[in-house]
C-alpha cells in the first residue's frame, strides 16, 4: 500500500480513509470519486458532509473492474 495514504479511521482489520485518500488509493480525481459513490457505485460511510471509505470495500471495488481498468491492482 502507498505509505503517504493516510488511515483516518482504524478499527481492527479495518481502515477507513477520506475522499482525497481514497481517491488517491484508486488512481482517480477526488471529484470522480465523489459522483461514483454519490450514485452507489463505490460504497461509503457519511457523517454529514464527511465520507468514510473502507480498506476493504476499496479493494472490493477494483477486483470488480474489468482487467483493462485495473492497472496494476490485482
Amino acid at each position: 500500500m502507498n505509505e503517504s495514504l493516510r488511515a483516518i479511521y482504524q478499527v481492527p482489520a479495518q481502515r477507513g480513509f477520506n475522499i482525497a485518500d481514497a481517491a488517491k488509493y484508486l488512481g482517480m480525481h477526488p471529484q470522480t470519486l465523489r459522483k461514483l459513490s454519490d450514485v452507489g457505485d463505490v460504497p461509503c460511510r457519511r457523517s454529514g458532509k464527511h465520507r468514510l471509505f473502507i480498506l476493504d470495500d476499496l479493494d472490493k471495488w477494483i477486483e470488480r473492474q474489468p482487467k483493462w481498468v485495473n492497472n496494476g491492482h490485482s
